[in-house]
């Protein structure tokens, strides 16, 4: 993710004064996170109230880069579905089947915090990249087993891309 709120160009929002095309605020990384981080939808103001004002005089915009990354977390023995709205596939960015943490679906077999299942990312990348629908199950019949006589978990974060159609 990146932002800025400032002025880089005076092609964006040109109807304006854009004498100093060379200022950002600094806070602009911050706040924008701060707003936005963990919420499917969050509201933005540009405005000098919000950021300060990083160049006096100068019409100023915000300009904002971000990606949507959904985690889901599926406790061995369990399976879930996941899915992406209309029009949109699935991306796998990364998978994890083992134990990392005790907190993450917390059992009395949480021994061995330093176990990931070798396979996990091949696997649920061939199983649900490019579908809008998919069904994780975290087994070790599907992964393998990483650490005996441990519950494990499988977390999977992953992104859901617009696809478009050409036409020849």
């Amino acid at each position: 993710m990146s932002s800025l709120f400032g002025r880089t160009t005076k092609s964006v929002c040109p109807n304006r004064a854009t004498y100093n095309v060379k200022c950002k605020a600094m806070s602009s990384m911050a706040k924008v996170s701060e707003a936005c981080d963990g919420k499917s939808e969050c509201i933005l103001s540009a405005s000098n109230t919000v950021f300060g004002d990083p160049c006096r005089g100068t019409y100023k915009y915000l300009e904002v880069e971000y990606k949507c990354i959904k985690t889901e977390v599926v406790c061995e023995g369990r399976r879930k579905t996941i899915k992406c709205d209309a029009g949109e596939t699935i991306k796998v960015m990364s998978s994890m089947y083992g134990r990392t943490t005790k907190s993450v679906c917390p059992n009395r077999a949480t021994y061995n915090v330093k176990c990931k299942a070798t396979s996990s990312m091949a696997k649920v990348s061939e199983a649900c990249d490019g579908t809008s629908e998919c069904i994780l199950s975290a087994s070790n019949t599907v992964f393998g087993d990483p650490c005996r006589g441990t519950y494990k978990y499988l977390e999977v974060e992953y992104k859901c891309i617009k696809t478009a159609k050409t036409y020849i």
